[in-house]
């Protein structure tokens, strides 16, 4: 190309370079402009979250500490019921028992107190035979908590219609395997075992209504003299905790979501999408992950797991059981723990 003139060729080539810059300065903009948005996506997406798993946890920590409170109060009842059977035992400075109560005292006690705890739905002791006196003496009575051979093992427990009735436990010598590998006597074959207080997983139970509900018993041996003399314990219903877990579920994201406890051995105790459901084993009814998500669990620390691509974003929280100073395979503080897996449902944009 010729130019005409040199003030041509200058203002061409400014222009040039003009047209460059102007280019570039876009390039960079838009360059630049990207880079920020994918900053402030990266980061807006962090805070959320972060949100998130923060009203997750706070939510889980929440429900997990009324569940607690309510779990408290069957193993103090136990708790006071067998020390009452170990001062029978134990000996005074004099020689003499350092509390003196007859079997039929002892039953109503029992029955008393399961009236003044309406939330118990059954209160019970089982004696070794002859724990603390001679069973001989009291054969033939077969009824209000006695076996034929005058073994003493009263259960109260409260009847259809509310009322408190007395029977005795007839399957304390069973170990047939009723549910998710729970003996018939697991009450009282763990404390036996373990001289320590034992919660077992919950039992489900099934009227003749198609109802469905399920219980877990918290029990403590009687021990006088470091030898076993027995078990106290106490059934407590787990329909709170199925309730609890469906009203928290519905007030989460408009129940976008879904909730499940689960108990050592694995076993549903709520889940808010069925409660048919409860009962049976999470490996069967939630994700094939699961099992790995618990196994991933230490101590008290949540554990959050996010599919952005599905929009779902699943919580595990341990909490522990309330019973300290336990051994073996069951609810007990120092080995064993509930966990939360609060599962919701997001599209996270």
């Amino acid at each position: 190309m010729h130019f005409k003139s040199i003030r041509t060729f200058i203002v061409a080539l400014a222009g040039a370079c003009l047209l460059f810059v102007v280019a570039a300065l876009l390039v960079y903009t838009t360059v630049t402009a990207s880079h920020t948005q994918n900053t402030v996506e990266t980061r807006t997406q962090a805070l959320l979250e972060e949100a998130i798993d923060e009203r997750l946890v706070a939510l889980g920590q929440a429900q997990a500490g009324q569940i607690q409170r309510q779990l408290d109060i069957p193993m103090a009842v136990a708790s006071m019921l067998a020390k009452t059977n170990e001062l029978m035992g134990e000996k005074g400075s004099n020689g003499t028992p350092q509390l003196w109560m007859n079997r039929d005292e002892l039953s109503n006690l029992i029955g008393e107190t399961l009236r003044d705890h309406p939330e118990l739905d059954a209160l019970y002791i089982g004696w070794e035979p002859n724990a603390f006196d001679v069973d001989q003496f009291f054969t033939g009575r077969e009824m209000d908590g006695y076996f034929a051979n005058g073994r003493f093992t009263p259960w109260w427990y409260r009847t259809e219609e509310g009322e408190i009735d007395v029977d005795l436990l007839d399957d304390i010598n069973s170990d047939e395997i009723i549910a998710l590998g729970v003996r018939a006597n697991e009450y009282y074959t763990c404390p036996k075992q373990t001289l320590s207080p034992c919660i077992i997983d919950p039992v489900p139970l099934e009227f003749d209504d198609d109802a469905f509900e399920s219980a877990t018993s918290f029990n403590v041996p009687v021990i006088v003299e470091g030898e076993f003399r027995g078990v106290a314990g106490a059934d407590l219903g787990t329909a709170f905790i199925q309730q609890s877990l469906v009203k928290a579920n519905s007030a989460l994201y408009e129940g976008a979501g879904s909730m499940a406890l689960i108990a050592p051995l694995g076993g549903l105790v709520g889940y808010t999408p069925n409660d048919k459901r409860l009962g049976t084993l999470a490996a069967d009814v939630l994700d094939k992950d699961v099992a790995e998500h618990l196994k991933s669990l230490t101590g008290n620390k949540p554990t959050t797991h996010w599919d952005t691509q599905a929009g779902q974003v699943e919580l595990y929280l341990p909490s522990r059981s309330p019973t300290p100073g336990c051994t073996g395979r069951y609810w007990c503080n120092c080995l064993k723990q509930w966990y939360w897996r609060i599962c919701s449902c997001l599209k996270v944009i």
